[in-house]
Parts: C-alpha cells; sequence; structure tokens
C-alpha cells in the first residue's frame, strides 16, 4: 500500500489518462502545470506528488501501482480525469478539483492550490 502518510508534508494527487486517444490535452496541460516555475516552488516546500495514471495499456503500471491508484481512486471519489486531489499528512482530504482549462490556462489550478492552503 502506498505509504505517503509517513511525510509531514501534504500530498497532492494527480489523476490523468495518459495514453487515450482524444485527451492528449489534457496530458499536455498537466505536463504544461507541473512544469510552472510557480508550481514547482509550491511542490517542493509544501507537497509529496503522487501521479496516478491510468493508461489503455495495462503493462505501462506495475500491479502494485494499479492497486494503490485504484485504492486511492475509491477512497477520494475520483470519478473524472484529470483530478487533483490534496490531502494532508493523516490521508484527510482537504480538497479536490476536477477538468482543466481547454486553454492551458492554470491560474485557477493554483487559486484551488492556495485556498486550500490558506484553510490549513
Amino acid at each position: 500500500m502506498l505509504k505517503l502518510y509517513q511525510y509531514q508534508k501534504r500530498s497532492l494527487y494527480l489523476y490523468s489518462l495518459p495514453d487515450l486517444i482524444g485527451v492528449a490535452h489534457v496530458k499536455c496541460w498537466l505536463l504544461i502545470f507541473l512544469n510552472q516555475k510557480k508550481f514547482i516552488e509550491i511542490a517542493d516546500k509544501k507537497f509529496v506528488l503522487y501521479e496516478a495514471d491510468y493508461p489503455r495499456n495495462r503493462n505501462l503500471v506495475t500491479p502494485t501501482q494499479k492497486f494503490d491508484n485504484d485504492n486511492l481512486k475509491n477512497k477520494y471519489r475520483v470519478s473524472s480525469f484529470p483530478t487533483v486531489i490534496i490531502v494532508d499528512k493523516d490521508g484527510i482530504l482537504l480538497g479536490k478539483m476536477k477538468g482543466y482549462n481547454l486553454m492551458r490556462n492554470s491560474t485557477y489550478h493554483f487559486t484551488f492550490i492556495d485556498s486550500v492552503l490558506k484553510k490549513v
């Protein structure tokens, strides 16, 4: 089972479907979001990151990864992709955001992250 809760940082989970035709723009948005200087600075100080991929080619993830991904998906009720989830060190849900901006603008994701960090 995934052991992210041992850290004192919050965990940020990213759920995506990396290889499905028609959702390449989602993966592109995710790469843009993850590589922004602002995100890197926040993540380095505040989060332990975990990206849960659900590839069409099941051989791309190990059975252990699939097990962990499915458990987290069920625990936090992930029903659409992409979904960003922030939990505290004990696994308590602090915030969840579904979707992305078609223009690949991550402003509303940063607003979401900032709002969660202000609450804790």
